[in-house]
């Protein structure tokens, strides 16, 4: 059994529903991508059932509480992009990346990154 290193899959998610459901498909998409490279990618977008379907409403708060532990316990953050298709910056993503920072995690935008990120996780083993 081969091991994976998780990676945090992070992109814009707070737009129109229609907006979520395209951004949603981009980031499994990716993740296929990323699982093929060797990587057990964390989709944090696939919660909304959850969110959706909880018998209290979570607030932004808690949702993001979640997000940090899935990213505390990942190799890695992958960006896919960080403003919306509008153009404004995605909080949650910018809150994402600041927070794999202050935890030392590589924070990949691009493939080569990711490559190199799988590189030094492969180094630790």
């Amino acid at each position: 059994m081969t091991e994976r290193p998780l990676i945090y899959v992070a992109s814009p998610l707070s737009d129109m529903p229609i907006n979520y459901i395209e951004w949603l498909g981009i980031m499994n998409n990716e993740a296929l991508l990323l699982f093929d490279l060797g990587w057990a990618p964390i989709i944090p977008g696939n919660d909304f059932l959850f969110f959706y379907r909880s018998p209290r409403k979570l607030s932004m708060d808690d949702i993001l509480s979640i997000d940090r532990e899935y990213i505390r316990a990942s190799w890695a953050i992958r960006v896919i992009a960080e403003r919306h298709h509008d153009g404004r910056v995605s909080a949650g993503v910018a809150h994402e990346i600041e927070f794999a920072e202050s935890l030392s995690k590589p924070i990949c935008r691009t493939g080569g990154e990711v490559y190199d990120a799988y590189a030094e996780w492969q180094a630790q083993m």
